[in-house]
């Protein structure tokens, strides 16, 4: 007996394009070695994506776990645009709100205002 969500999964069709995914990182599941994963949950529409990431990438995503975070690689989606997972190339942390500055800083800052 198939479910819903499986028959949907069956018959859409996916293409993969190079992009990127902005969110935070939730999780990491190292389990199998061979494919170290990770959830990243996006800010745009709130959805856990499921990222694949290479070894050499497991301390900066441990160190950047609970943070903002940017990844880019090969997207996999829906053709409607519903992101499914990526194949994570590059890894990036966001500042902390406190350590960036403030719109105001900036402007002044560009005025030469201190």
């Amino acid at each position: 007996m198939f479910r819903d969500n499986n028959v949907d999964e069956i018959t859409q069709n996916f293409y993969s394009i190079y992009g990127s995914i902005e969110g935070h990182l939730v999780s990491i599941n190292i389990a199998n070695r061979q494919k170290i994963k990770m959830g990243i949950r996006s800010l745009t529409d709130n959805k856990i994506i499921k990222c694949f990431f290479p070894e050499e990438l497991f301390e900066q995503a441990r160190e950047a776990l609970g943070k903002r975070v940017y990844v880019f690689g090969l997207i996999r989606q829906y053709l409607h645009g519903e992101k499914i997972n990526i194949q994570v190339q590059e890894l990036k942390v966001f500042p902390e709100k406190s350590a960036s500055s403030s719109l105001s800083n900036i402007i002044n800052s560009i005025r030469g205002e201190f």
